[in-house]
């Protein structure tokens, strides 16, 4: 794109219940790479969302620095 200030992300929200997968990681691990369970944090997984994209874009700011 060529625009240094575009910050792309992309998160996987799913309604699938953790304990139902078998993918041999943690939820930690999965959260880690933006994907969320919607079941297990009904109340928090878009403040999880929103947290990562900040703490992301607050990386990327310092980076520039």
């Amino acid at each position: 794109m060529g625009d240094p200030n575009i910050i792309l992300n992309s998160f996987i929200v799913s309604p699938t219940r953790y304990g139902a997968l078998q993918w041999g990681e943690t939820i930690q691990e999965l959260e880690d790479k933006h994907v969320l369970f919607m079941a297990e944090d009904p109340e928090g997984y878009i403040g999880k969302l929103m947290n990562k994209i900040r703490s992301e874009e607050m990386a990327q700011n310092v980076a520039d620095i």
